[in-house]
């Protein structure tokens, strides 16, 4: 029995020759339905390859008739690049010639249309310009886009929130430098302050212990600068070596040569001899609280004591 319209024929062309067999292309728009079915022909303006039947839809259809169809095999050579914005320009990962047109939504794998023949051709396949068709009303795109809005708002609050943390932390750390240079101020100040009370008392110290060391000297009976006040000229004071000055002014006097010890008037005018044979005197003390006389010889280790008489 006769069926009119397409014969028998003219679907060999279109129909898949099972899964297992291998094609180098296949044909986009019925991969979209499930089909997997070997490309014929290259359609350069719609790029996609198409089978036999789609060839022959292609150029009974007024809008498509005129497009350019080529050669499978002449793809790379003519194939020109989507200049559309409503085209799909991504590049395949694998197949980095061919633009990502499909996904699986069983793997959630984006492809090319060889991939997809070859790594899930069982798969139902979602065309990606079809699903992308009036994506910008769905209710999702905008619930994506307010979601989005809302990250980017508290994403800006953060920032500014940031900004403010760390203008708050620059002025903290001057505050905290000002405080340090001053407080170091006021501590180098201090200083300077008992240092110059430091130097303002020895400095009057000094000045106090040079005027009263000026007038010890200026109080002595006797001045060595000049001429010679008084002078005892005796040769029995041979050699005087050690001198004591009693509170009346007169002196005890050491004659090492003679080995006797005088005592000689203020005005050195007058000696009395008060103790003789005496070997090597050499140094004398004066001891007043027991009237005794305290003599040093040079010659032995022996420290002597004599008292000393009323009539002397």
């Amino acid at each position: 029995m006769a069926v009119s319209g397409r014969k028998a024929a003219d679907f060999r062309g279109s129909v898949s020759r099972g899964s297992a067999e291998e094609f180098d292309h296949c044909c986009e728009p019925c991969l979209t339905e499930g089909q997997h079915i070997e490309a014929f022909r290259y359609c350069v303006d719609c790029q996609e390859y198409l089978c036999k039947n789609c060839v022959r839809y292609h150029q009974k259809t007024k809008v498509l008739k005129h497009h350019q169809l080529i050669e499978k095999d002449k793809v790379d050579s003519q194939k020109p690049v989507a200049s559309s914005s409503d085209t799909s320009t991504e590049k395949c990962s694998t197949q980095t010639e061919e633009l990502v047109k499909f996904f699986c939504p069983e793997h959630e794998v984006l492809g090319c249309s060889d991939c997809m023949t070859m790594d899930h051709r069982t798969c139902k396949l979602d065309y990606i310009p079809d699903k992308c068709k009036d994506v910008g009303n769905s209710q999702e795109y905008r619930e994506t886009m307010k979601t989005l809005e809302k990250k980017l708002n508290h994403l800006d609050f953060i920032m500014k929130k940031a900004t403010a943390k760390e203008k708050e932390i620059d002025i903290c750390h001057d505050k905290v430098l000002r405080e340090i240079v001053k407080f170091r101020k006021e501590i180098n100040d201090h200083l300077d302050t008992l240092q110059k009370k430091i130097e303002t008392f020895r400095s009057k110290k000094i000045s106090e212990d040079k005027q009263k060391i000026q007038t010890v000297f200026s109080s002595l009976s006797i001045s060595l600068k000049g001429e010679v006040r008084a002078a005892l000229t005796d040769k029995d004071l041979g050699l005087p070596r050690g001198m004591l000055v009693l509170d009346d002014g007169s002196l005890l006097l050491c004659s090492s040569a003679n080995k006797v010890i005088y005592k000689v008037s203020g005005n050195l005018k007058q000696k009395q001899k008060i103790a003789d044979s005496v070997e090597s005197p050499c140094c004398i003390g004066f001891n007043k609280n027991r009237n005794e006389v305290l003599l040093g010889c040079s010659n032995c280790d022996v420290l002597k004591r004599f008292l000393v008489s009323h009539n002397c």
